[in-house]
């Protein structure tokens, strides 16, 4: 009987690709925004204490995934009611510009974000709070670390579990997470009406198509970002 012949899957080789980096140097980490192209998918689970379920409800099943090749990110959130992209785009880790995209339903639009307008979008996130506690959990085979996030001086709190085998996105693509020293697999935060968790299903470092990252033209009615309207 014929040998069979295994190929073996993104994630395998993305776990075989940690374990050999591990093993040389305990402080190795694998950069997923450098010049490999990298995927990360999270699955959206809402869960509301409201007897009467309301907008929130919708976005339960959804789904965000970020997309890297380099020099390009592109965020996708695709739920019930609303997909929406954000669109990154660096030279030599300089940003230039961010496109933010709604691309559902009749009326289509983006806006077009410099990098100091995009600062102001995350404005929130310029002095987060980080603690760290010694719980772990394992997300897709790889160890995770527990972290609370505090944000606008504690009114908003989130729970983090990120792994130390990879590098955290830098401050223009995640700017939530940046100050952790390793990649977010799971976060939670607390709402009006219950909680928000996004949970990794899977991580690629399969070849993307560049015109996933092209910038959406035709039907799009271009709005100007003011800091407020968010």
């Amino acid at each position: 009987m014929p040998k069979q012949l295994y190929k073996m899957s993104p994630l395998f080789q993305f776990l075989f690709a940690v374990s050999i980096l591990l093993a040389q140097s305990g402080t190795a980490q694998i950069n997923v925004s450098g010049d490999k192209d990298f995927s990360l998918v999270y699955d959206i689970h809402v869960n509301s204490s409201n007897k009467n379920p309301g907008m929130e409800e919708t976005y339960n099943g959804s789904t965000k995934t970020i997309l890297h090749q380099k020099g390009h990110t592109r965020i996708r959130m695709v739920s019930f009611m609303r997909i929406q992209n954000i669109y990154i785009y660096e030279t030599e880790q300089e940003l230039k510009k961010v496109i933010i995209t709604k691309e559902s339903g009749k009326n289509l639009y983006k806006y077009v974000l410099t990098a100091s307008d995009w600062k102001l979008y995350n404005a929130r996130y310029d002095n987060i709070g980080y603690t760290y506690y010694k719980d772990t959990i394992s997300i897709l085979g790889l160890n995770c670390k527990k972290a609370i996030l505090n944000i606008n001086n504690g009114k908003q709190q989130i729970t983090a579990y990120y792994t130390e085998s990879i590098r955290a996105f830098p401050k223009s693509i995640e700017p939530m997470f940046a100050g952790l020293p390793g990649l977010v697999l799971r976060y939670e935060m607390k709402t009006k009406n219950g909680s928000i968790k996004y949970t990794a299903n899977k991580i690629s470092f399969e070849q993307l198509e560049s015109s996933i990252f092209t910038e959406p033209v035709k039907g799009f009615t271009v709005k100007q970002y003011k800091p407020h309207a968010r």
